[in-house]
């Protein structure tokens, strides 16, 4: 007995065609996909038409340079123990020369440029000792013996500074006398005022310095030094001391008469 073929509907085989018609449009788009992904991903891909990667450029900061704030200067008035004197705000020549001779407490000798010269310094006055038409005045030695002692510290070597006139009516240079010692820089003429070892005289045009000479010897007097409690006033005759009167000689004593001696009695 032959079984009978049941016939199969038409519309099956159509609809498998079309899932497999998508599944494989659906692949073929998912691999489009991931070419374009790999694509994008290659180096050069924004040198063929890509869009451009912004690249920032910083900019350095400026850097601002501040003026430094100026210091103002403060005024030193002249110390008077140690005495030193105040330095010019100009800074004037000073030129280097050896010292050969003290010649009193105002007046020395150097050796400049080959040349031996007297230098008078400008300002102060000493008491006199060497004029032969004038006593010798009271602390003059004094004021003789400072000169040269700051002067050997100083190892004969000086500094001269001019004023405005280059000599006086004898011929010698007109100084500023500047020391060079151990603890500092020293003017020699503002130095013999402050200690009371000589008198400020001011002759114009050379007054530089003739303020800070004034107020030192102000303080000097004040204060009783040097000449100022030795002497009283400036120009005083030295004491002379008195003369000292040797005794008599011893007169020679008469050997006795005769031949005995005189522990002896007369017989």
């Amino acid at each position: 007995m032959s079984r009978k073929t049941e016939p199969q509907p038409q519309g099956r085989p159509r609809r498998r065609l079309l899932r497999r018609i998508a599944l494989g449009c659906t692949g073929l788009l998912g691999i489009c996909v991931l070419l374009g992904l790999v694509g994008s991903l290659l180096p050069g891909s924004n040198e063929r038409g890509g869009t451009p990667t912004a690249v920032a450029v910083v900019q350095p900061t400026p850097t601002v340079r501040l003026a430094p704030t100026p210091t103002p200067e403060r005024s030193v008035s002249p110390t008077l123990q140690p005495a030193v004197a105040p330095a010019t705000p100009t800074g004037p020549v000073r030129t280097p020369a050896e010292v050969v001779e003290v010649i009193d407490g105002d007046t020395i000798k150097v050796r400049l440029d080959g040349t031996v010269v007297t230098v008078r310094l400008i300002g102060v006055d000493t008491p006199e000792t060497v004029d032969p038409r004038e006593p010798v005045m009271c602390y003059g030695r004094e004021a003789t013996a400072f000169t040269r002692e700051m002067i050997e510290r100083a190892g004969n070597r000086v500094l001269l500074e001019k004023d405005v006139s280059e000599t006086d009516r004898y011929g010698r240079l007109l100084r500023y006398v500047w020391l060079e010692h151990p603890d500092g820089q020293r003017m020699l003429n503002y130095e013999l005022v402050a200690q009371g070892y000589a008198q400020v005289v001011t002759y114009p045009p050379d007054v530089r310095y003739a303020d800070w000479f004034l107020q030192a010897q102000r303080e000097a007097r004040e204060q009783g030094r040097g000449l100022w409690s030795a002497c009283g006033e400036f120009g005083v005759p030295a004491a002379t001391p008195p003369p000292t009167t040797p005794p008599p000689p011893a007169q020679p004593q008469r050997p006795p008469a005769g031949n005995c001696d005189p522990s002896y009695p007369d017989v």
